[in-house]
């Protein structure tokens, strides 16, 4: 029986006392918040001497990943440093590819590399790690590398866009793939600055046409382009009446060109959602008579 199996079957629950409940009380609570909200730090990857930045998470398929977390490089060795946002999980994972095999070579703590502590593989492993590395036999899938130029960021686990990407694919950890894409059709629109946005939007509302209000309408409007960056899809989300949702569709739909994002090399729409407020305040400062 290897070791990792001889630990699980005789581990003893952690210890927790009142300080570990409430952090542990409090990452749950946070986590629940953020963890869709904040951007995640990647794994590392080593492959023909060069190093890579992973949108993934091997360890996270791992079988035993609860006892591994818990056991040697968990959560509550974040509580004991403070709370951090960009690496929920707890940790930072090495990896490295040798004679086309995928091989885990170091687990460092969420502060890597202020903080280069890390854990002892041989111990927590067993007779699985060999000369410092664990073949990672579990893993099926592919595992992606941002590379070149941010070009949209998107506050999602690894959902942000980049110039190219490139994909390692896996069967049992063995390498069987290297493929790299383009996405450097991808084009950011001007009105995807906030006041470049608001300026056009209510600077060509056709406020004259409007029936007359005292309060301020809201309309928010859901929309995305094709690979033109022509507007050619919106939904209304919250409205109010026919006049005003027509003219909020209108408007949006007359933006000269939004941004064109490509991802794995294909086309991906990404919706918007904009929040149109009809009233004498923006009227005035934007279209002013």
């Amino acid at each position: 029986m290897q070791k990792i199996e001889q630990n699980i079957n005789n581990r003893k629950p952690y210890p927790m006392n009142i300080k570990h409940l409430f952090f542990a009380i409090l990452f749950i609570f946070f986590a629940n918040q953020i963890i869709f909200a904040s951007a995640q730090r990647g794994d590392i990857l080593i492959y023909k001497q060069d190093t890579f930045e992973l949108f993934a998470n091997p360890l996270e398929s791992h079988p035993e990943i609860k006892y591994l977390r818990e056991g040697h490089f968990g959560l509550h060795e974040d509580f004991k440093n403070g709370y951090i946002t960009n690496c929920l999980r707890g940790y930072v994972a090495e990896w490295t590819i040798e004679d086309n095999q995928l091989y885990l070579s170091n687990i460092f703590t969420s502060y890597y590399p202020i903080n280069s502590e890390k854990t002892d593989l041989k111990q927590l492993f067993g007779d699985k790690c060999i000369n410092g590395k664990v073949k990672a036999d579990w893993l099926n899938g592919t595992l992606i590398s941002p590379q070149g130029n941010l070009i949209y960021s998107v506050h999602m686990t690894y959902e942000s866009f980049y110039e190219k990407q490139v994909a390692f694919k896996f069967d049992r950890g063995n390498l069987i793939d290297v493929i790299t894409y383009d996405n450097s059709k991808s084009k950011i629109s001007t009105y995807n600055q906030s006041e470049n946005l608001a300026k056009f939007i209510y600077s060509n509302i056709d406020w004259d046409a409007l029936p007359t209000f005292d309060e301020t309408i809201l309309v928010s409007v859901c929309f995305s382009a094709n690979e033109a960056g022509i507007i050619d899809s919106t939904v209304i989300k919250k409205g109010r009446d026919t006049t005003f949702n027509n003219e909020a569709i209108r408007v949006i739909k007359s933006i000269p060109q939004w941004d064109i994002l490509y991802k794995m090399g294909v086309h991906k729409r990404l919706t918007i959602c904009y929040s149109i407020r009809f009233n004498a305040e923006n009227r005035a400062k934007y279209n002013p008579k």
